[in-house]
């Protein structure tokens, strides 16, 4: 059988004009798997042109322009994004922007909105005097089979715990269809109506004029903060310590600078970003100084990273420093040059290594990578690979801050204060191009704080890894230390004092000598710490704490003033001016969002905190029951006898004791306790049961607590034999050694039908002596029946 070949023609490929009309085609889900392929597609399935489609169609949209610049989103795609997450209520006659949303749910590519249908003449509905509200049903189906919507199976939960009544519902036939791709209001939904009366409410109607009195003035007080904006698509990766509040230009607009961990320094205007600078490497920490006195007061912006400190002018790179590098031990030094002359074996200098790190020098990080390689054909190329560089240890930067140099202006001169992994501080110069000051800190530092000016007197506060607390008093380390609980986690300072958060929920205040003003249990894992002051109240002075549940409190000393939820997990925080604004606050969410929060001009924070005292619970009087003629009676007759009662009960107390004093004598003397020792006996027992039966083993530690040797020791045991049976029940002991521990065994065999348990005395026994050294009686556990 022959075949006759088939001659293919060729398919045109696919133009460039073209792709964007097919990639308009596409579905949400596939355009944004089409993005993950690679760049190209990437930006021409990005393209606003198609995203725009999308969000006019889905959320019917007039004018997405406008809501685009309102969420702070920079392009379609995002804004799609954006209301997706937040479950945006689509645009309608009946859906406008200012209507209340009740409830919303989604499940399986279906939308629901729980709205409130408003009348013309805003009133409720009434019917037979019972006031009603209608509620609008919004369902939007984004899958490719239509969707049923079952109204009987509707059902409304008040807050209080009561059901509300649904009236108006057909039958399952004449239920709602929503199509495809639909987002829409079915008109079967009008007649859909909750009653607002339910059997929790009509309980609650005979409550007293007073108690509704006493509820309304109980009521919570309003936060004194306000929402700003709120940008969801920010994609900050950063700290507190990655952030600040810096007037970049002079002009006393502050703006929000963020060193991200995409190695970029971004600088945000409000909620959108401002400007970008690249860093050549990963940021740890974030600062700024004033270098001159020029004008306008220009600060210069210190960014991190690794052992380089990258300064930045006009948001510009200006200058690089390097902080010195660690000082080497000079054997190591001699030793790493010998392996580059070949005079010393790789097996040598890993003994020597070996021999130096065991003696406590610190190695560098190259002696200590080759000392974790134990392949011996490894460790010659390593050795090979570091031959002709030169020894030099780099120390990271873990922290950063700055202080005034000698006026205590807000915008006066000041110096970089660096701290580093090598466990040294260092202070530069105005410039930040040379050192002026360097101590060395026992511990690796993570938190510094800065106290008074430079050139008059200052301090530095530290806290370190393991959880110490270290000062620096005018360039010399000072001996006193604070000792914390936990590793610290925050550090603010608050005029002559500093408050220090940890890792075991405990926001602790200390005086700048050390002193322990107050302490503070959290309900929650402290993530952020930022100090509180307001320029225009000087008295109104405090400190921002930040919880692992998304709560921001703000105490003043350890008086809690007010507390604001943001219902998610905050990474970063700060407080300060942000724009034209004074008291702003800036908080950064763990999935990058930007939120932007503003203090009342006209909140009272000394209003708002709560006045120590008792409880109120204290007013409400007890339930005391009435007096009986027996209570009256037998309290007078207490009265009349109060001296012969209580000679009687004091004369029968001292029998009681007397007789427990005289049993326990008695039963040491015996040797018949539980664990009894004789007088001056050095010798410890202690017995232990292992097995579940019907055979049994008893573990005896016998230790000499004495200085002398003990000889001649016998070990008896007594039991009942009709229970069980012991092959050997007298051990000899020739010799115990003081503080060497004795194991023995001793297996018991249950001979009981029933599996009945009893005790079993352990009884310790000298030479010269018939009263036991230590007894011990053990209870043995029930037998299980022998399979």
């Amino acid at each position: 059988m022959a075949f006759r070949p088939v001659a293919f023609r060729p398919v045109e490929l696919m133009t460039e004009d073209l792709v964007p009309c097919v990639a308009a085609f596409l579905a949400p889900a596939d355009l944004l798997a089409a993005i993950q392929v690679n760049s190209w597609w990437g930006v021409v399935c990005s393209s606003d042109v198609i995203w725009r489609r999308w969000c006019v169609s889905r959320w019917l949209l007039p004018r997405p322009e406008r809501l685009r610049r309102s969420t702070g989103t920079s392009s379609f795609l995002e804004l799609y994004q954006y209301l997706d997450r937040a479950r945006y209520l689509p645009r309608g006659k009946y859906t406008t922007k200012h209507q209340i949303v009740w409830g919303r749910g989604r499940q399986e590519g279906a939308d629901v909105w729980m709205t409130v249908a408003h009348s013309s003449n805003c009133q409720v509905l009434t019917i037979a005097g019972t006031p009603y509200i209608q509620l609008r049903l919004v369902v939007q189906n984004l899958r490719a089979q239509p969707l049923t919507v079952d109204l009987q199976e509707l059902e409304v939960r008040m807050k209080r715990g009561g059901v509300g009544s649904i009236f108006g519902v057909g039958t399952a036939a004449n239920q709602p269809v929503v199509g495809p791709d639909d987002a829409r209001r079915v008109k079967r939904l009008a007649p859909v109506v909750l009653a607002l009366m339910s059997s929790t409410e009509e309980s609650e109607r005979d409550v007293s004029q007073s108690q509704v009195t006493e509820v309304a003035s109980k009521k919570a007080p309003k936060s004194p903060w306000l929402s700003a904006y709120h940008n969801s698509v920010a994609g900050i990766k950063a700290g507190s310590s990655c952030m600040q509040l810096v007037d970049v230009y002079g002009d006393g607009d502050a703006k929000l600078i963020v060193a991200d961990g995409d190695q970029r320094l971004k600088m945000y205007k409000g909620s959108s970003l401002h400007g970008e600078q690249a860093i050549l490497g990963v940021p740890s920490a974030l600062c700024y100084f004033y270098s001159d006195n020029n004008r306008p007061r220009i600060p210069a912006i210190a960014v991190a990273s690794g052992p380089y400190i990258f300064i930045y002018r006009n948001f510009r790179p200006h200058y690089k420093f390097t902080v010195p590098s660690i000082e080497i031990d000079a054997q190591e030094t001699k030793l790493w040059e010998g392996l580059a002359k070949c005079t010393i074996e790789v097996p040598d200098a890993l003994a020597q290594l070996s021999t130096m790190r065991g003696l406590g020098i610190r190695l560098s990080e190259r002696s200590r990578g080759l000392l974790a390689i134990d392949n011996i054909e490894e460790q010659a190329e390593y050795v090979s690979r570091f031959m002709d560089d030169p020894l030099i240890e780099r120390s990271c930067v873990t922290c950063m801050t700055s202080i005034n140099k000698n006026m205590d202006d807000k915008d006066a001169v000041s110096c970089l204060v660096v701290a580093t992994e090598g466990c040294m501080v260092y202070v530069l110069d105005p410039q930040g191009t040379s050192l002026t000051q360097q101590v060395k800190v026992p511990g690796v530092p993570v938190e510094i704080v800065a106290v008074g000016l430079l050139d008059v007197e200052c301090r530095l506060v530290i806290t370190t890894r393991n959880g110490s607390v270290f000062m620096i008093k005018n360039g010399e380390l000072l001996k006193s230390v604070i000792e914390l609980e936990s590793p610290a986690c925050g550090l603010v300072q608050l005029e002559k004092s500093i408050v220090i958060a940890s890792m075991s929920r405990k926001l602790t205040s200390y005086h700048l000598k050390g002193k322990k003003n107050w302490s503070l249990t959290m309900s929650d894992d402290i993530v952020a710490l930022e100090p509180f002051s307001l320029r225009r109240t000087k008295d109104t002075r405090g400190v921002l704490v930040a919880l692992r549940n998304g709560e921001v409190t703000l105490y003043n000393e350890k008086v809690k003033v007010c507390t604001l939820n943001t219902e998610s997990l905050l990474t970063g925080m700060r407080f300060g001016q942000f724009g034209r604004e004074e008291a702003s606050l800036v908080l950064v969410q763990k999935s990058g969002a930007l939120s932007l929060k503003i203090l009342k001009r006209t909140a009272s924070l000394e209003a708002i905190s709560e006045a120590a005292g008792p409880p109120p619970e204290q007013d409400i009087p007890l339930n005391i029951p009435k007096k009986t003629t027996l209570y009256v009676e037998q309290t007078q007759r207490e009265r009349d006898h109060a001296t012969e009662m209580h000679r009687h009960f004091q004369r029968d107390l001292c029998k009681l004791r007397l007789t427990t004093a005289r049993a326990y004598v008695k039963i040491i003397k015996d040797g018949q306790g539980p664990v009894s020792y004789s007088t001056g006996a050095a010798i410890r027992l202690n017995a232990q049961v292992q097995g579940i039966g019907p055979f049994f083993r008893i573990k005896l530690n016998i230790q000499n607590a004495g200085t002398k040797a003990v000889t001649d020791i016998s070990v008896a045991l007594h039991y009942d034999h009709e229970l069980y049976r012991v092959p050997k029940s007298l051990l000899l002991i020739p010799l115990v050694i003081p503080n060497v521990q004795y194991i023995y065994a001793v297996d018991v065999e249950s001979v009981s039908e029933v599996g009945a348990a009893d005790n079993v005395s352990i009884f310790v026994c000298g030479k010269d002596s018939c009263v036991p050294l230590v007894s011990a009686v053990l209870s043995m556990p029930l037998s299980e029946p022998e399979m």
